[in-house]
């Protein structure tokens, strides 16, 4: 009966002694809001197969040597319990047990609370308020952590009435929730467990290496006795929680950000939370190991569909509490960590404070410092940062000659001054935040697109898709350094094909083909006649034979040579029941008509980035300083409002598509995920805040096409791009070499 004794002190220890009730019979435990039904228990003996084991430490802790079965343990089962609750002597028995003995008691552990949050009532408070309406001049959002300490946790009860709230949550929640957007208030959740017991903290940037970009709501959980540690402890998770409040709210700025403490939280209705969320942050700490573990008993495909990161306790600074036991996670059995990903104890500091309570100088650079990780940027570039004119920077921004197509309109009519030698909308650069600048973004030209291709072993870039998809082909041959366009203004066939030369006699192939909505049919198109042949008006040339045709004519390499592409189709939808279906059919093409080829390619989805509404109106219009800005122009003209659920909808879908074609039983980890066949090409972030450089823009002086506030001039925004894709391909080839994965 030791290792229920040690259930038990340990359940208390992580704040969750509300949940289940040991009653001293050695037998059962129960869940606390099921007294009445005494059948609602759980056994606590161990499996027959472990019994010896679970004797022999029982044994060898209490040095029991009288008691010769299991019978002579379970009488003096009550004794022994008394003499924990007297002697607290709990961290004795863990940190004396074998690996085999913690796995039983791990076991114990994790199947009662599971049975208890799964099987109970709803207990204590639910963790996601309603959300509250958005009001466009109520500036930003401010959260006052010291006020909620004093007060418990406790966030104030809204004095809106019962309808206006469920009217609000049965409404779909977006950039802006006067929208009516695609992407749901409570369907991508995130949890970030904050430990009373430990001050210590992680890199702002392992939170935008780890929170989704379709993220609806985070949620910041503080421990349940958090008002009732010292002073000193209080004052660091005020300013913690401050810091990471602020930060995430600028992180994922669509998303409700909450914090959630007091009486909430070691409730079995937090608990249940905990394992349903889609993903769940533990800082470091022991509070979080449970609920961790148990996002691993469920179905494996639920498995796959959730996140699981946990900072290892570690032993801080080499030494153990002398207050509750110091565990190494990464050494648990993997049955119980294989679907989390263990982040190792180095990657915390304790965090101290100055006297006015506010983060020591080098713990805030510690906070703020950047990915030392090449693998870890993909995932944060482009998504945290700020457009800086800078006009030293922007002659590397320019084109060798205009672009012969619309796109080029606004160049060909610029007359460059003095005091203007560029384009206004042509003089910014992306500045990533201080959390992530190691992962800025490099632009592409010549030299770097040859080195990248070849250390890829790329010998195509494949573009498909509407007029978008044809701005950033365009764009990148531009980039290249070519004098000439891709093909001739007058040239009304949409489909292309070019090739640029490399050094060591490498030729890559830029290959664009349209396909306004990627569906495959047989019905005939041609867009210089004018017959369209999807979605009434659109044009969708059939490009998976187009695709496999490249490997089926003999290569210009000794080596085969790989393919990346690149496609989106967001704007051309106006539901989101049939953005669904098209991306699934999407990626059913993809698994069967591109089978052989999804391991060896790479492939990106583009994320839609809206047009901004009367984008002609105004001249020398500065992009937008941050979302906020952004957020009030928000507009439904063309359905603009609901591309970024669309979005989200497709990043929910390639991490499925991963988890269910790459990932296995482990957890992925930054590095592996640079792996997965698909990747998300996330353009909107930076691209929302671009309200200069659209075709019908100002800048495009005599422009006939004044009313196109969607598609932009070349150069311009959409540049970046490609200065993106390339930035993350050079990270994958790094990965790839440190995996040897090519081919």
């Amino acid at each position: 009966m030791y290792h229920s004794a040690v259930m038990v002190q340990t359940l208390n220890e992580l704040g969750m002694g509300g949940i289940v009730e040991y009653n001293h019979d050695c037998h059962r435990f129960r869940p606390l809001d099921n007294k009445e039904d005494a059948t609602k228990t759980v056994q606590m003996d161990a499996p027959r197969e472990l019994l010896r084991p679970r004797e022999a430490a029982l044994l060898r802790v209490q040095q029991m040597e009288n008691a010769k079965s299991a019978i002579d343990i379970e009488t003096q089962c009550s004794d022994i319990v008394e003499q924990y609750e007297a002697k607290n002597c709990a961290t004795l028995a863990i940190e004396m047990m074998t690996d085999q003995e913690t796995d039983i008691m791990m076991e114990f552990m994790a199947e009662n609370v599971d049975y208890a949050a799964r099987s109970g009532s709803p207990v204590g408070a639910k963790v996601l308020t309603p959300p509250t309406p958005f009001i466009a001049d109520s500036g930003p959002e401010v959260f006052d952590a010291a006020a909620f300490i004093e007060a418990g946790g406790v966030i104030p009860s809204s004095t809106t009435t019962s309808d206006e709230v469920e009217a609000r949550v049965s409404r779909r929640l977006l950039a802006n929730p006067v929208t009516d957007a695609p992407s749901y208030d409570g369907e991508d959740v995130v949890f970030i467990y904050l430990d009373s017991h430990d001050t210590r903290g992680i890199p702002l940037h392992q939170y935008a290496l780890h929170i989704p970009r379709s993220a609806t709501n985070v949620v910041i959980l503080t421990a349940p006795d958090l008002p009732r540690t010292s002073t000193a402890i209080q004052d660091v998770a005020e300013a913690h929680v401050d810091l990471l409040f602020r930060y995430i709210k600028d992180l994922v700025p669509r998303a409700r950000v909450e914090v959630s403490s007091g009486e909430g939280v070691g409730t079995l209705g937090i608990v249940r939370d905990i394992l349903d969320v889609g993903t769940l942050i533990c800082t470091p700490g022991l509070d979080c190991l449970i609920p961790a573990v148990l996002r691993g008993r469920v179905d494996e495909a639920e498995v796959k569909r959730q996140q699981t990161i946990l900072v290892d306790s570690g032993e801080e600074n080499g030494k153990k509490s002398s207050s509750e036991p110091s565990w190494n996670i990464a050494n648990l059995s993997p049955k119980f960590t294989s679907h989390i990903q263990i982040l190792p104890s180095s990657s915390a500091e304790k965090l101290d404070l100055k006297w006015d309570k506010s983060f020591q100088p080098a713990k805030i650079d510690f906070l703020t410092s950047p990915p030392e990780d090449r693998a870890s940027c993909p995932a944060v570039r482009g998504r945290h940062g700020t457009w800086t004119k800078d006009m030293k920077y922007a002659a590397k921004l320019q084109y060798s000659t205009p672009v012969d197509h619309i796109f080029g309109f606004a160049d060909q009519r610029f007359l460059a001054e003095k005091k203007t030698p560029y384009r206004e909308p042509t003089t910014y650069r992306w500045v990533e935040d201080k959390s992530i600048d190691s992962c800025s973004i490099k632009l592409v030209n010549l030299e770097s697109f040859c080195e990248i291709t070849a250390s890829l072993n790329v010998g195509r870039l494949f573009f498909v898709g509407d007029y978008v998809g044809m701005n950033q082909a365009y764009s990148l041959w531009k980039l290249l350094g070519n004098v000439d366009s891709p093909k001739p203004i007058h040239e009304r066939e949409p489909s292309w094909t070019r090739d640029i030369f490399c050094p060591q006699e490498r030729i890559i192939q830029i290959q664009f083909t349209r396909n306004d909505v990627m569906q495959q049919n047989d019905n005939p198109v041609d867009l210089p006649k004018k017959i369209s042949n999807c979605n009434g008006l659109l044009y969708c040339y059939r490009w998976t034979e187009k695709y496999m045709e490249y490997y089926q004519q003999p290569q210009q390499q000794s080596e085969e040579q790989r393919t990346i592409f690149i496609t989106s189709f967001g704007p051309h939808f106006y539901e989101d029941k049939g953005f669904r279906n098209r991306m699934a059919d999407f990626l059913n093409l993809l698994d069967v008509n591109l089978k052989e080829r999804l391991t060896k390619d790479i492939f990106f989805y583009r994320t839609t980035a809206p047009g901004h509404e009367l984008c002609n109106r105004k001249k020398n219009q500065l992009p937008f300083k941050n979302f906020e800005e952004y957020r009030p122009t928000i507009t439904d003209l063309y359905s603009w409002d609901l591309h970024d659920g669309f979005n989200d909808i497709a990043e929910r879908m390639v991490r499925d598509f991963n988890g269910a074609h790459y990932n296995n039983n482990t957890a992925p980890t930054t590095e592996t995920a640079l792996l997965a066949p698909l990747h998300v090409l996330d353009v909107y972030p930076m691209s929302v805040l671009r309200r200069d450089g659209h075709v019908g823009g100002p800048d495009c002086d005599g422009c006939s096409i004044k009313h196109d506030c969607f598609h932009y001039s070349l150069p311009g925004p959409s540049d970046w791009w490609n200065h993106l894709l390339f930035s993350n391909l050079e990270d994958i080839a790094v990965v790839e070499k440190r995996f040897g994965h090519q081919q």
